[in-house]
């Protein structure tokens, strides 16, 4: 038993070091090795000369002494030592079980986020600002330094062959695998975005060019205002002015929006900037009917 690796525990697990814990399970060492000496390395009988010494009995009383300290200093252990209904096998238990199972809760989190897939952009932007994340990074070290931490705990309890939780022992064993598992998982997740992204960047494209085409077509429809004079109808161009005010507003969004994708995919950003130039154009063709519809029909009634 390393007393190191027992003040290490009690002060990582409970915040507090437990000097006399720590003196104990030196004892216990210390009387182990003891007991070892005496069994395999002093002889049973001296030959000194005309005389045999038998130390036999005298060896046994010694290895009975050694064998009760050693069982009355386990004992003081089991005794309550943070409260009056825990020993600290039970509460090193217990936080081994929280431990897992905040690991447990944390592993499978994790592998849910890295497992949305990439078949549309959105997912793929997803999944990409998580492997790249520092909360991924961050997680992953937690996992690890849990998993060592009840691998302490675990072999700390061993060496005084205490019986698991089964429930928790499974657990744990399950937990040797959970770094291996989310480093195959995280594996998988870039691959699957190496191979999402070609697909991508095209579908990116077709739909820039679709947007590109509305656009055109949205033009076409604002060189109608030109020829548009008849106040009596002022209400009816206000709302058409409005309603191509929203798709030219709409493309200006979409064109933010697929600048980010671009950049997100390494890929050559589209120019949208015609977008901002016919709304801008338009813009005084809409205030216009805007003020017609609102104001001088007011004023004329």
């Amino acid at each position: 038993m390393n007393q190191y690796c027992i003040v290490y525990l009690i002060n990582l697990i409970f915040q507090k070091a437990d000097g006399n814990l720590g003196t104990i399970c030196n004892e216990i060492e210390e009387l182990e090795n003891d007991l070892e000496f005496v069994s395999i390395r002093i002889p049973k009988v001296f030959n000194l000369g005309i005389f045999m010494l038998d130390l036999t009995e005298y060896l046994d009383r010694i290895k009975i002494n050694i064998e009760k300290y050693i069982k009355e200093l386990k004992d003081c252990i089991f005794l309550p030592i943070f409260s009056k209904s825990n020993n600290l096998f039970l509460v090193l238990q217990l936080k081994l079980g929280e431990i897992l199972n905040a690991n447990r809760i944390l592993v499978e989190k994790i592998e849910d986020s890295l497992s949305i897939g990439a078949e549309a952009i959105e997912d793929y932007i997803k999944l990409k600002l998580f492997l790249e994340s520092d909360i991924l990074n961050s997680d992953l070290e937690s996992i690890k330094e849990g998993v060592q931490l009840c691998q302490q705990i675990t072999s700390y309890i061993e060496n005084f062959y205490i019986i698991y939780n089964k429930e928790v022992l499974e657990t744990y064993y399950i937990s040797k695998s959970w770094i291996q598992r989310l480093s195959q998982v995280k594996m998988d997740a870039q691959v699957q975005l190496e191979a999402s992204r070609p697909r991508l960047i095209n579908e990116l494209k077709q739909k820039n060019e679709e947007k590109l085409k509305q656009l055109e077509r949205t033009k076409i429809e604002i060189g109608n205002f030109a020829n548009y004079y008849d106040t009596n109808h002022a209400s009816h161009y206000c709302e058409k002015a409005k309603e191509i005010m929203g798709i030219l507003e709409g493309l200006s969004e979409y064109g933010t929006k697929c600048n980010v994708y671009e950049e997100m995919l390494v890929s050559k950003k589209t120019d949208f900037s015609a977008i901002e130039i016919v709304r801008e154009q338009f813009n005084k063709f809409y205030l216009l009917w805007e003020f017609i519809s609102d104001k001088w029909q007011i004023v004329s009634l």
